[in-house]
Order: structure tokens, then C-alpha cells, then sequence
């Protein structure tokens, strides 16, 4: 029971700070959001022991020749910079795939949702299988991204209990796609290698990230989705992968008024995950 509670929190957590960031309005009117915002606001931030405390690290706002970013243009600037430092340590991602929408392989109605059986490319030479779940409710609605060892335990059919992200999303009205790294599992060998394992030239973990961008490009086109509100969560092993795929905030810094703190934050998941490259150029704005 201890460890379902600790489980389900965490996913909260992850979700409220989604929702607070991207609405831009942590009070919209709906009672049960202000009453969950009110429990949860306090782990936004930090002990007072740590508050203001940040360490002699060096400033993401210092160019590689330590000149100060000042403007908004200098930060497209500093953006670029970053950028191409990381992927020239980490490789070069290929081109997003932006023109694609998901094939349909089957489909089921499960309670109050539909699933669908989907396939799709996350890399530009293999395709990958996964569930997109959608409620039955009309109108666009929030999106998150979940990731495992395997798609079926997040919507529910993997067996492994407490991990059913997915499946818990979407009775509560979130379209879901779930994905999973399953030949690569079975192997052992696990995450994703472009363009081969034997031939790979992206580090892996940019590798996921990659194919996160995908998963988002592909999913922000299902006539459902708010393209404005996706999200990404996963466990353990689809814990990286959403680590990975913080580093692209859309919206969030755009709409909300603490926006450079978020974007920092969201800067530090991308720089330690080293991630989101070429994506950051066209999401970040």
C-alpha cells in the first residue's frame, strides 16, 4: 500500500507541475484544481534552507566566452550555442518527422475511452508500436506521453501493478499514448540506436529524446489532442525518457508569468539529458 501511495504521488507531482506550468493560470476556476494546487504548491518550493542557494555553478546565461545573455535575442543566441555544443559531442539528430499521423492496427472500447493499437516511425528508419487511448468526452483535451520497457504496462496489460499511467490518465479525461522500447527489451540491449546498434551515431539517450520529438509531432496531430498541452511521464527506465523529454516547454515559458524560472528549469533538464537539440531551435519560443 506504501509503495502505491508513493507511486501515485509522484505521478501528481509530475502532472501538477505540468498543468500549473502550461495553463499559465494555476487557479481557473475549477474548484477541485484550486484545492489540489493548494495541497501541492508546497513542494514548488524549495526548503528555506536552500532557498536562494544555488551553488558556484556557472550560470547557463554566460556564453562559452563568458559574455553575459542580456536580451531575449541574446538567448536565441545562447540557445544556438548550447545546442551546438551538445550535439556535437552527442550527434546530430536527423530531421523531426513532422508529416506523419499514426496507422491504426486495431481498436477497442474499453470503459470510457477508446484504444487504439498504433504504429508509427520514432526514428527515420524503424517504426515502433503503441496505444493511443482517447476518451469518449467531446472537444480537444490534454495530452501526456508515457514510456517503459514495453508499452502495455502503462494502459494497464503488462501485469506489473502500480504503473499503469496511461490507463489512470485517461479515465481522468488525458489522451495518452503509450510507448515502450519492446524489441530492445527483449534483447537486453535496450534503448533506441540510430541508425544501428552496430553503426550508431547518436548517444543514446539523445537517441530517446529524438524519438520523444517524434512521439509529440505524431500525437499533436490527433484531432483530439491540445497540441498546447502535452505532457511526458514514465517509470523507471521511462523515467529517462521523460527526463529526455522535458527539454521542449512549447508554450509554458510563453504563457506563464514565471516563465525564466521555467525555462531554466526546463534548460537544466535539457543540458544534464542532453536532449532536445534541433527541436529546442523550433519549440522554444
Amino acid at each position: 500500500m506504501e509503495q502505491k501511495k508513493i507511486v501515485l504521488f509522484i505521478l501528481i507531482v509530475h502532472l501538477a507541475a505540468f498543468l500549473a506550468g502550461c495553463s499559465g493560470n494555476k487557479n481557473s476556476g475549477n474548484n477541485d484544481s484550486s484545492d489540489l494546487w493548494n495541497k501541492l504548491s508546497s513542494y514548488f518550493r524549495p526548503p528555506a534552507e536552500y532557498e536562494n542557494v544555488y551553488g558556484n555553478f556557472r550560470s547557463p546565461l554566460l556564453y562559452y566566452n563568458g559574455d553575459t545573455v542580456r536580451t531575449v535575442e541574446d538567448w536565441q543566441r545562447r540557445r544556438t550555442e548550447i545546442k551546438d555544443r551538445w550535439m556535437s559531442l552527442l550527434g546530430q539528430w536527423p530531421p523531426v518527422i513532422t508529416g506523419q499521423t499514426f496507422e491504426i492496427l486495431d481498436t477497442l472500447h474499453r470503459e470510457n475511452f477508446m484504444q487504439y493499437r498504433v504504429r508509427f516511425y520514432w526514428t527515420p528508419n524503424e517504426q515502433t508500436e503503441g496505444y493511443l487511448l482517447v476518451p469518449d468526452k467531446e472537444g480537444k483535451k490534454p495530452a501526456v506521453i508515457t514510456t517503459f520497457y514495453e508499452p502495455e504496462t502503462a494502459i494497464g496489460l503488462g501485469g506489473k501493478p502500480y504503473r499503469d499511467f496511461a490507463y489512470q490518465l485517461t479515465k481522468r479525461g488525458f489522451v495518452t499514448l503509450s510507448i515502450g522500447t519492446t524489441k530492445t527489451t527483449e534483447n537486453q540491449t535496450y534503448s533506441i540506436y540510430y541508425p544501428t546498434i552496430e553503426n550508431a551515431t547518436l548517444q543514446p539517450l539523445s537517441a530517446l529524446a529524438y524519438a520523444a520529438a517524434n512521439a509529440w509531432e505524431v500525437l499533436a496531430k490527433v484531432q483530439d489532442v491540445d497540441s498546447t498541452r502535452i505532457g511526458i511521464t514514465g517509470h523507471s527506465y521511462g523515467g529517462k525518457v521523460r527526463l529526455c523529454g522535458m527539454g521542449r516547454p512549447r508554450n509554458c515559458i510563453r504563457r506563464n508569468k514565471r516563465g525564466i524560472y521555467q525555462l531554466l528549469g526546463t534548460l537544466v533538464f535539457g543540458i544534464l539529458s542532453a536532449t532536445m537539440g534541433k527541436y529546442m531551435e523550433q519549440k522554444w519560443a
